[in-house]
């Protein structure tokens, strides 16, 4: 991968999304009477808002992993978390900031290095979020 000057949320949502995509097909494998649901989105308070949603049914609770991408005051920062789709967060994931001058010069190995702690964290929560995906109503 290698983000342009400053990258545009579906630049973005290319880098993130495999990795939610990945997650899901192993949660689902494990699972599959779990709906999933993985999709982005932008607006004015996320330069882009990525995440993969587990339920049981189609009005029911889900759980949710994000990727929030937050584009001010000169930075670019990216948090992921693990959260009840009402917002609880049941587990705080790997975060990355750039300053506009990083942003300019980010490599692949700088955001890679992140979406590799991302997978990593992700892997270790699985356990953890097919349990929650189980329990919900």
């Amino acid at each position: 991968m290698n983000l342009r000057n400053i990258p545009d949320s579906e630049q973005l949502w290319l880098c993130i999304r495999p990795i939610l995509e990945s997650f899901a097909t192993r949660v689902s494998a494990i699972n599959p009477s779990l709906m999933q649901s993985v999709a982005s989105y932008s607006n004015d308070a996320f330069f882009l808002m990525a995440y993969l949603a587990f339920r049981k049914h189609n009005d029911g609770d889900d759980i949710a992993i994000a990727a929030n991408v937050i584009l001010a005051n000169g930075q670019l920062t990216v948090t992921t978390d693990v959260c009840y789709g009402e917002g609880t967060i049941l587990a705080i994931g790997p975060s990355v900031t750039f300053t506009m001058a990083d942003v300019k010069a980010i490599t692949a190995n700088a955001f890679n290095a992140w979406l590799a702690e991302f997978e990593d964290f992700l892997r270790s929560k699985e356990v953890d979020v097919l349990r929650v995906a189980s329990e919900l109503t």
